[in-house]
């Protein structure tokens, strides 16, 4: 069975007629007629009944067709991953990371001299935009949104924290294994710019079960940005774990029933073969959280 018979089987099932299947694949009806008949004799199966001078799918014809139709659509994305744009011969990558990881990720960029790779920042929605429109070949983020198209492999999990700078007066005034969340209310927070696709602090559901209303006094795109912010101010934030406890900063102690789960994923379209550039970044940043982070 080969890619052709494929195709002349589905057009000639298309057309009901040989002639005009024939005509469009520029083929001569003969030649048409011996690959169907090729076809016929692999599977031992008669496709095609006549009716008059048209075609019409037998019983087997009609049950092999969605499956041939699959075959194809599967064979046209193996060749497109294979040639052109996504060849893993491929030279020049567009690359897409959320704020914070993209500064990760350029620790274990690729250093070849014959590749030719442009990391692009954004916020994590727009890292899912990226990929979609076929932008950027693949990129890191978190949590993101679920996308039919689209598939994630998760680099790491954890817990949205409360963050001051050391030395916070809420550190200070509160039992060091315990904090009351609703002291928060004395102090601006520090929120992420609100854009679509990703909720914002002031709606986290943590902060209304816990009676905190965010006021704002600084908003960010950067997680870098905000930890910054954070270190030279009063102010507080929600940051992902493994950066609430960088240099600097410090980590409120909060109730039990404190749970703002976050995942860091790196996702691209599902038709798409990883790359061994694919492989060798998640395989670099998965050694990188596995150790720990520097602090």
């Amino acid at each position: 069975m080969t890619f052709d018979q494929l195709q002349y089987f589905i057009e000639a099932a298309k057309q009901e007629h040989m002639g005009r299947a024939s005509r469009i694949l520029h083929l001569s009806p003969s030649a048409l007629s011996h690959a169907i008949s090729a076809l016929e004799s692999e599977l031992n199966q008669k496709l095609f009944d006549k009716k008059g001078k048209s075609i019409v799918l037998s019983a087997a014809g009609q049950a092999f067709l969605p499956r041939a139709l699959l075959l194809i659509e599967d064979l046209k994305k193996l060749q497109q991953d294979f040639s052109g744009k996504n060849s893993f011969a491929q030279k020049r990558w567009n690359i897409a990371a959320s704020h914070g990881l993209a500064e990760l990720l350029a620790t274990v960029w690729p250093t070849a001299q014959d590749l030719e790779c442009t990391l692009v920042t954004l916020r994590s929605a727009e890292v899912l935009s990226k990929i979609l429109d076929g932008s950027c070949d693949f990129g890191v983020c978190y949590s993101p949104q679920s996308h039919p198209t689209v598939e994630g492999r998760e680099l790491i999990s954890g817990q949205l924290r409360l963050a001051v700078r050391t030395g916070h007066p809420l550190l200070l005034r509160n039992d060091k294994m315990h904090i009351n969340p609703e002291n928060l209310n004395d102090f601006e927070a520090c929120l992420p710019k609100s854009f679509v696709g990703i909720d914002v602090c002031e709606s986290h559901p943590m902060l209304k079960e816990h009676k905190i209303i965010a006021k704002s006094s600084f908003l960010f795109d950067s997680y870098g940005v905000a930890a910054e912010r954070l270190k030279n101010s009063e102010s507080w934030s929600l940051l992902p774990d493994f950066l609430a406890s960088r240099g600097g900063l410090s980590i409120l102690p909060v109730p039990a029933t404190w749970k703002a789960p976050y995942s860091v994923q790196m996702i691209r379209l599902k038709h798409r073969l990883r790359s061994p550039l694919e492989v060798d970044l998640e395989t670099c940043l998965q050694k990188l959280f596995d150790s720990g982070l520097p602090k």
